[in-house]
């Protein structure tokens, strides 16, 4: 690995005693990597240099943007602590990116036991989405921001969704292989899940449930972006929920 990375790997994390066991399965990639942490839960021993980890109490929303404005990779990608990557995921993740800078690239998300999951938004009546979102930073930026209404989870695919409406691609990458979490995979985000679900239908779907309406190619409204503040590691904007548990 290098100090001047290719990629970065992102994430909200609090769960320390997973950081080491993740790194060593994710440097098994000949591309220059750094990974950039953000969460409440500070490690008691001392990260590689091109891993960074910035302590906030804020909600994993805005973790997970104060993650993004740090990452310094010419591309950029969102993980989780717990992710498990098949070796030289990202090399082939950054392979099929430089074909089509214009797209988001996927790994292929398979279950435990080796099966296919479908990636299709809402049972495959959208557009596929991305397990993880491979892109350019240039890509990152222009799709937008998080919004800061999320507590903690589907910003991702709200800003895969604002990717896909502006015309570009998701593609999966076959070669690389993101493995299921199982339900304790969620720890610390559970409590946001369905709120932020609700959200995240509000803005894509003529009713706010993908059941009795149509599936709309445009967001609904505009995306109300976290505010750079001196406050930023600890205090919560837009939707107010610091919990983590």
């Amino acid at each position: 690995m290098s100090s001047n990375p290719t990629i970065t790997l992102f994430a909200t994390a609090n769960r320390p005693e997973l950081w080491m066991k993740f790194y060593g399965h994710v440097s098994r990639n000949d591309t220059p990597l750094e990974l950039v942490f953000v969460g409440n839960v500070a490690p008691e021993f001392d990260l590689p240099s091109n891993f960074r980890f910035i302590y906030s109490t804020v909600k994993p929303s805005q973790c997970s943007h104060i993650a993004l404005i740090n990452s310094k990779g010419r591309y950029m990608i969102n993980v989780s602590d717990d992710y498990t990557f098949n070796d030289n995921a990202f090399d082939k993740m950054l392979d099929e990116c430089k074909k089509d800078e214009r797209n988001i690239v996927s790994p292929l998300l398979l279950s435990h036991t080796g099966e296919k999951i479908p990636q299709g938004f809402w049972e495959e009546k959208g557009p596929i989405l991305p397990a993880s979102s491979f892109a350019s930073q240039a890509l990152w930026h222009k799709i937008g921001d998080i919004d800061k209404r999320f507590i903690g989870v589907f910003w991702d695919i709200d800003m895969a969704m604002a990717a896909w409406a502006s015309d570009a691609k998701i593609v999966i990458c076959e070669k690389a292989t993101l493995y299921e979490r199982n339900a304790r995979g969620l720890k610390g985000r559970l409590c946001c899940i369905g709120a932020d679900r609700n959200f995240l239908y509000s803005c894509w779907h003529e009713t706010g449930n993908p059941e009795t309406g149509g599936f709309l190619p445009k967001r609904k409204d505009a995306v109300q972006k976290f505010t750079w503040t001196n406050d930023i590691l600890e205090v919560s904007q837009g939707t107010l929920n610091n919990r983590w548990t």
